[in-house]
């Protein structure tokens, strides 16, 4: 991508959406409570006992040997999944209410009525 008006016009909206998120979460570790409780838990816990299940259960390509999952196994993996989404549900829940209600006088954005920026 060469230099010009595009590429300037992209990165100034870049830094205004991020002074913006800056200005309204001035605690970021409301945002990282979100992204983990949400993102992490589906990279950690769900997608990858999904994948396995979904690639061993796959017949389309048949250079690959035929496998099976024993049911205990089957059951352990499906556990494993019922966790990971209570778990990450909860937490994102939390994560969002603290975010959409804060507690402190430090929580607040600089749009609240009575804070001041510093």
């Amino acid at each position: 991508m060469s230099f010009g008006p595009r590429r300037v016009a992209l990165r100034t909206v870049m830094v205004l959406i991020q002074m913006l998120i800056g200005l309204t979460v001035p605690n970021f570790d409301k945002i990282l409570n979100l992204i983990g409780g949400s993102l992490i838990t589906l990279c950690t816990f769900v997608l990858p006992p999904v994948m396995y299940i979904r690639l061993v259960e796959d017949g389309s390509n048949k250079h690959w040997p035929q496998r099976t999952i024993p049911l205990w196994e089957k059951v352990y993996l499906i556990e494993i999944i019922c966790v990971g989404l209570c778990g990450g549900i909860l937490s994102t829940i939390t994560a969002a209410h603290d975010l959409i209600n804060p507690t402190g006088d430090g929580d607040k954005s600089c749009f609240s009525s009575f804070s001041k920026c510093s």
